[in-house]
């Protein structure tokens, strides 16, 4: 195995690789930029859209409880429901690597690395 102390900088790290491939799955705000997701998401639909204006929402409320500054979505409380309740999202929560330590290559390929 290769020491990251020894010879840092002088080779990707895999899983700096595996970060930048999750963190460059959904944009900087919040859509998913994988395309192949959304081609089968229906349209959102007016009757949709006025379902959501009765649904009671509180902005001020869920930035309270999460900690958040700034929600996603221009903050519209509409387009905040429908990627809460209707589309398609990408949540990770947790990353694990692992390597072969009989694979003296491992460092210097891509590593087995899974979303969980």
């Amino acid at each position: 195995m290769i020491d990251s102390g020894t010879f840092g900088g002088m080779f990707n790290q895999p899983i700096v690789d595996a970060m930048n491939i999750i963190g460059s799955l959904i944009d900087k705000h919040g859509k998913i930029a994988v395309t192949e997701v959304m081609k089968d998401v229906a349209p959102i639909s007016i009757k949709e859209q006025k379902l959501c204006k009765e649904i009671a929402f509180d902005l001020k409320k869920i930035k309270m409880r999460t900690g958040a500054n700034r929600l996603l979505h221009k903050e519209d409380d509409i387009r905040l429901i429908m990627h809460k309740t209707r589309l398609p999202s990408i949540t990770v929560h947790g990353f694990d690597h692992e390597l072969d330590p009989n694979d003296k290559q491992a460092l210097r390929s891509v590593s087995n690395s899974c979303i969980k």
